[in-house]
């Protein structure tokens, strides 16, 4: 998989907005093969391992915060992150 690439501070609170909400949220990510995917579910946290940031799904997936597409259709800014310029 590609380098890690911090997603926006903004879109990580929605995430973390879910999970405290305990809500059924629509997540579009890119799988590790490249193609779209769709989960309609629970969002039960997030993590970080080796440099990279994870969502734990309640399905029991675990996906990459860089690979997510949109989260209750809402897209996530490819060229925004958390550093401090």
């Amino acid at each position: 998989m590609e380098k890690y690439v911090p997603i926006d501070c903004n879109y990580y609170d929605r995430i973390l907005d879910v999970i405290t909400k305990k809500a059924v949220a629509e997540l579009e990510f890119i799988n590790e093969a490249g193609a779209k995917e769709f989960y309609l579910g629970k969002f039960l946290n997030v993590y970080t391992k080796t440099g990279e940031e994870f969502l734990s799904l309640e399905n029991g997936a675990t996906i990459r915060l860089d690979a997510i597409v949109s989260i209750n259709r809402i897209v996530r800014l490819i060229d925004a992150s958390c550093k401090v310029k």
